[in-house]
């Protein structure tokens, strides 16, 4: 397996915002960008469809916990400031997952919300 650790920040005040731990098949990451710090434009997404693995689907699950004393540190959480967690599985075209994404941030700072849509079968007639 591939761990791709990163912290995502404001770049003019170099807080640390929101760390994401990305995991990857290291069959599938070896000897490619993947595996590499900077892995250029569009980042690993890219890189997975132009590796063949397009279109790519995600799926995500959202949930709270209390951070741990390092995530506290890290993010430079007051006490009692629970984590807003967003775990991310990506799967390729044939269903095989390439990549679980978990990203952890201040539930006192960030919102998380999506657009919801009916199914047409949920329409009236």
């Amino acid at each position: 397996m591939l761990l791709r650790d990163r912290v995502v920040g404001d770049p003019t005040t170099r807080t640390p915002l929101q760390p994401a731990t990305s995991y990857l098949p290291a069959s599938l990451a070896r000897g490619t960008r993947l595996a590499q710090k900077d892995t250029g434009p569009g980042g690993i997404y890219d890189l997975l469809e132009q590796m063949g693995h397009a279109p790519l689907s995600c799926e995500q699950a959202v949930s709270a916990r209390m951070p741990t004393p390092a995530e506290s540190d890290r993010l430079h959480l007051p006490k009692g400031v629970p984590l807003l967690r967003i775990t991310r599985t990506t799967t390729g075209p044939d269903g095989t997952v390439v990549e679980i994404n978990d990203t952890r941030m201040s539930a006192d700072t960030f919102d998380i919300g999506y657009a919801l849509s009916r199914h047409p079968s949920a329409q009236r007639s």
